[in-house]
């Protein structure tokens, strides 16, 4: 079987793979969206911690018209504080990696009574074997510069009945994370 492997933090962390993967495709979740933006946020130091990555295996991969849309990890990695030295114990976590999805949090003003509503939708998840869950509306992201398009807009009015515009939005992941 041929080897993959990923640098981070100038250290190559082999990458295994289930025997029902093939080479090219295990290649192609390495090269998706959903992995680049993982090792991305996995290879961040804050302050003086940052995860070291000891190994990583693929268990699945879901493609979605010969795109990767989601890939299943088994990651083995300890915390490493650089400035006290410290590391916490070995790790071993199973990580679900997605394409762009967004919720959208959407506020209705009443002019009435001034009152703030929130609106949810109402959706199966055989995940929590819920017949029925309230959440945000959810959809994949389709992005042209800065700017959240398409699907998910669509999603949410359909979901909803409301008409939006992109002017209307704004990206609060973005506000968050610039602080």
């Amino acid at each position: 079987i041929p080897t993959l492997s990923v640098s981070v933090h100038d250290k190559v962390i082999p990458i295994k793979y289930n025997s029902s993967i093939s080479y090219d495709e295990a290649s192609s979740a390495l090269e998706s969206r959903p992995f680049c933006q993982w090792i991305e946020k996995v290879s961040r130091v804050f302050g003086s911690r940052r995860i070291d990555l000891l190994g990583l295996e693929i268990q699945s991969i879901d493609f979605i018209d010969q795109r990767v849309d989601s890939i299943k990890l088994k990651v083995e990695s300890v915390l490493k504080d650089d400035e006290t030295e410290i590391k916490d114990g070995e790790m071993t976590e199973i990580c679900w990696l997605r394409d762009f999805s967004v919720g959208i949090l959407i506020e209705l003003d009443c002019v009435e009574d001034d009152t703030i509503w929130s609106v949810l939708v109402d959706q199966p998840r055989m995940n929590i074997g819920a017949v029925s869950a309230l959440e945000l509306p959810v959809g994949h992201v389709d992005v042209d510069g800065d700017s959240v398009v398409g699907r998910e807009i669509t999603e949410v009015e359909n979901s909803t009945g409301l008409t939006m515009k992109l002017s209307q939005l704004e990206n609060l992941s973005k506000l968050a994370y610039e602080n």
